[in-house]
């Protein structure tokens, strides 16, 4: 499949295809993105270089390549460093920028035709993914956080139950930076119980606002969906790890 609808900010997909491309080059052999792409390795290597860019027909074409043999999550699943056989080190994963740009990607070509005005987290390992989302998106970024910041009077505010270790925690973001208008996409490196979703899935709402999706590099496990089970929006996850 290619890109969902209509892509309102404008991001050229060749720019797309020569970035998957060259990140791709450091997982695979020539010989297996000539199976994927369907491109011998020569054309390849020119796009990489930059000798030579393709036509937008052509990278449309790579994407839909691209996407339809999920070669984005199969980078993703190379490069997941497993522990004890349900244990993921995260470090090499959301401070990697090849890996986040591939997800950034990854979430332009699945939720731009929802057209978000706004890319919510919270802090701190989801922040470096939610700003390369904002911008292939040309959307704003907000960030709920665990502290109150001087210099705001108002906040919304939403207290969950932490799963591991259990613990209450309140998420905070300022009135009036989430609009009635606004179209949320949260962002989030992982997803574990899903409780952290949920609260922010209730700070939108209580901000009058929309969730029009829901992205995550990886999921670890299956309780997340019990939490998010009555979400109606799009839930996009790049990789899931399976405990067993």
């Amino acid at each position: 499949m290619g890109f969902r609808g209509k892509i309102v900010h404008k991001v050229d997909v060749r720019d797309i295809v020569i970035e998957i491309l060259r990140i791709s080059r450091k997982y695979f052999k020539y010989r297996e993105l000539e199976d994927a792409v369907e491109l011998p390795a020569p054309v390849i290597w020119r796009y990489i270089s930059g000798e030579v860019r393709p036509s937008t027909d052509r990278a449309l074409e790579i994407v839909s390549r691209i996407r339809s043999r999920g070669l984005i999550r199969e980078i993703l699943r190379r490069a997941v460093a497993k522990v004890n056989s349900d244990l993921v080190n995260l470090y090499s994963i959301v401070y990697n920028i090849d890996l986040l740009k591939l997800a950034a990607i990854e979430a332009y070509m699945e939720f731009s035709d929802v057209e978000p005005t706004a890319i919510l987290t919270v802090e701190t390992d989801g922040i470096p993914l939610a700003v390369m989302t904002a911008a292939y998106m040309g959307s704003k970024i907000v960030v709920a956080k665990k502290r109150k910041e001087i210099g705001f009077e108002e906040y919304l505010e939403e207290t969950y139950l932490a799963y591991d270790p259990p613990s209450l925690i309140t998420l905070y973001v300022p009135s009036g930076i989430l609009e009635e208008k606004d179209r949320v996409l949260i962002v989030d490196d992982v997803l574990r119980s899903g409780r952290t979703s949920r609260a922010l899935v209730n700070l939108v709402r209580k901000a009058n606002a929309e969730v029009v999706g829901i992205f995550a590099l990886l999921a670890i496990g299956s309780k997340w969906r019990e939490q998010l089970r009555d979400i109606s929006s799009r839930i996009h996850i790049v990789y899931e790890v399976i405990r067993t």
